[in-house]
């Protein structure tokens, strides 16, 4: 029995100083769930949580002893002075290791690791019943955690389950749901960062949340910060936000409204290093001969740039671009300019591996470095998913190894393409629809690879129904795209329109118009007033009436071009 008056713990860090003198083998220590070499961490964490008075101490555990066991400094300091005390009876330390077998045991009951224990003494100053139960069932319970997120928590920060739950957990979590998190969100914050709970709502998450606001961001806009990187809501506003946003408007000349969408993007900025990261990084972007204007555009798509390391990362690419692709630094400012996600590619297992592909197929080094300059996204495409198939449905449909080359060069973006989703339903209402057939369909994308690349619904089926409505049929609309598929890239506003207009003022009806296209569909190619204007005046400058000249072209729509 505990004797009446005496503090549940007033003993255990006596206990402990003494086990660390009078056991400097850690079998008492072994015996109390504290692992060999941690002694010294647990007295100090266990006098903080409860700091020993004289008359509590070990007879005889004092400066010299202290010091002997945990060195000249540390723990040792604190018990200076203290070389008097009382006994440590039986009594009272069985109480102690008592306590101590009760907790560790109910934390094993309840699937909490056993180092939790050791790492945070402070559990010995809650109840299981009381306190460390009712915050595990919350948690799963209420925020829906799985018992794998629960370990995670009570790994990373054991402290959680000596937080009392209706002044400190559930206020905490109620604000989190106030401000958007919901459901697996708010799980997947809580795991990633329990220290949040920690945080006061007052003089930490409220200040925070609304400097963000001030700054200019949407609800959600920071609850996707938040949702990606929820330690954003546990750093200092002075001493790292401020600082970071005063440096993006300073060195890049961000708006307020530009570094509310970085923050959106890459919350984790507000944790890199000046030296480390955000210097050097913009150095360098500059020393490959990025102009500012270009520069923040670069971060602002893609601000996890500022994030990679120059050594490891981002002058490898750079190097390997130059030597094996030969491609300048101006040409790679263009191409991280218009595609900066490029350079937070894997080299070894990403880059170098496609280009090698692309020299494979049959491709010359300088058609490589085209292909990749003007179309650096095509270095993000997964061989085996997307780039390997799609080439292998080529030399299904009959192209050759130099015709799917040189359709790569020419127009790289039809790798990009969905196999599934995008090229095989365009080959299929080429040819099933329209009444194309196989040859004619091979012909059209070999001499115009962006046939492929066009939208079926935003831009073929529309195209086809006007030509219909001109009164072609499918027949002639086949031959049309076998003729002339660069139809397909055609601007319905500033060039298909304007042609048949133009036909009809020159006295040819609806049907010799279909005629004319049919006959000769390259005049959508033409420019009205470098060509085919002038040369109509020129049929008129040798004397033919108008009536005469609609015949002409109607006869012979080659004179065109």
């Amino acid at each position: 029995m505990r004797r009446k008056g005496r503090p549940r713990f007033a003993l255990l860090p006596a206990v402990l100083a003494a086990a660390l003198v009078l056991d400097p083998h850690g079998a008492a220590l072994s015996f109390l769930g504290i692992r060999p070499g941690h002694g010294a961490e647990a007295v100090e964490a266990v006098t903080r949580a409860h700091p020993p008075r004289r008359s509590s101490c070990v007879d005889g555990v004092g400066t010299t002893l202290a010091a002997r066991s945990f060195g000249s400094g540390g723990i040792g300091q604190q018990w200076r002075g203290v070389t008097r005390a009382k006994p440590l009876s039986r009594s009272s330390y069985e109480d102690e290791v008592g306590t101590k077998l009760e907790v560790q045991q109910g934390l094993q009951d309840l699937g909490v690791s056993e180092k939790v224990l050791a790492e945070c003494p402070e559990l010995l100053s809650v109840t299981i019943e009381g306190t460390i139960r009712p915050n595990l069932d919350f948690m799963k319970v209420d925020l829906g955690l799985s018992d794998a997120q629960i370990q995670k928590v009570t790994s990373k920060w054991p402290t959680v389950l000596t937080y009392d739950l209706e002044t400190i957990f559930k206020p905490k979590v109620q604000w989190l749901r106030e401000l958007g998190l919901k459901g697996s969100q708010l799980s997947r914050a809580i795991a990633n960062r329990p220290q949040i709970l920690g945080c006061s709502l007052e003089n930490n998450l409220m200040p925070t949340v609304q400097w963000l606001k001030a700054l200019g961001m949407q609800d959600a806009q920071l609850l996707t910060a938040i949702s990606k990187f929820p330690e954003l809501l546990t750093l200092s506003v002075e001493n790292k936000m401020e600082p970071v946003a005063m440096w993006f408007k300073e060195k890049l000349g961000m708006s307020d409204t530009q570094l509310s969408k970085i923050i959106e993007k890459s919350p984790q900025i507000f944790g890199y290093s000046f030296e480390r990261n955000l210097e050097p990084s913009v150095q360098w972007f500059r020393d490959l001969g990025m102009r500012d204007a270009q520069l923040s555009k670069v971060i602002l798509t893609c601000p996890e740039l500022l994030s990679c390391s120059l050594e490891s990362k981002l002058i490898p690419i750079k190097e390997w671009m130059k030597e094996d692709l030969g491609i300048s630094d101006a040409q790679i400012a263009k191409m991280v300019s218009a595609f900066p996600k490029v350079l937070t590619y894997n080299l070894e297992t990403n880059l170098k591996p496609t280009a090698q592909w692309l020299k494979d197929l049959g491709m010359k080094d300088l058609q490589v470095s085209k292909a990749i300059i003007n179309r650096p996204q095509l270095l993000g495409c997964s061989l085996e998913t997307n780039l390997k198939p799609t080439v292998q449905w080529l030399k299904d449909i009959g192209m050759s190894d130099p015709q799917v080359a040189g359709m790569i060069a020419k127009t790289p973006e039809v790798l990009e393409r969905s196999l599934e989703e995008h090229l095989k339903p365009i080959a299929k209402w080429f040819q099933e629809d329209l009444g194309m057939d196989e040859a004619q369909f091979k012909k059209g994308i070999a001499f115009w690879p962006q046939l492929l690349h066009s939208s079926l619904e935003a831009n073929l089926k529309p195209l086809v129904q006007w030509l219909k409505d001109l009164g072609m049929n499918d027949s002639h609309i086949a031959k049309v795209f076998a003729k002339f598929p660069q139809l397909s890239s055609c601007s319905m506003k500033d060039n298909l329109k304007p042609t048949v207009q133009w036909l009809k003022y020159l006295g040819l009806d609806e049907a010799r118009v279909a005629q004319v296209i049919a006959g000769r569909p390259q005049l959508f190619g033409y420019s009205l007033e470098n060509n085919s204007k002038p040369t109509v005046q020129w049929l008129k400058d040798l004397g033919l009436d108008d009536a005469r000249v609609a015949k002409v072209i109607a006869r012979g729509p080659w004179l065109f071009g």
